[in-house]
């Protein structure tokens, strides 16, 4: 794996994973403005749901986004030892575990906002 492939794909998910962040920001508004114009129970309760995915999802995040930024800084003191590389390092492997984990982790932002997006519509 070339280490040049590797920063272009670590910034590409750093770019689209604050991206998510951003709009959990934005849905987070919209979650607000429903819980201000409903206190019925069965609103309140999805509210919490919501927050509570919104929360997890910020969490996951960041978590991930450090991740990718620790192996960008190990990208980059391999890149310092040798100029592009072949080889079966921990790179290569850690970068694959990164991969699956935004794999996973977009999927799930994505398949958050077609229920909330119907439950803003039943509820604004």
């Amino acid at each position: 794996m070339n280490i040049r492939h590797l920063n272009s794909t670590h910034n590409d998910w750093v770019r689209a994973l604050q991206f998510y962040k951003e709009e959990i920001l934005i849905l987070r508004q919209r979650l607000n403005e429903v819980a201000s114009k409903n206190a019925a129970q069965e609103v309140l309760a999805e509210v919490e749901h919501y927050e509570n995915q919104f929360s997890l999802h910020t969490e996951v995040i960041e978590n991930l986004l450090n991740d990718i930024k620790a192996n960008i800084a190990a990208t980059r003191k391999e890149l310092a030892k040798r100029s592009g590389f072949d080889s079966d390092d921990h790179l290569p492997v850690k970068m694959d575990q990164l991969e699956q984990q935004y794999i996973v982790e977009e999927k799930l932002v994505l398949e958050l906002r077609q229920p909330f997006s119907r439950f803003c519509a039943e509820w604004m």
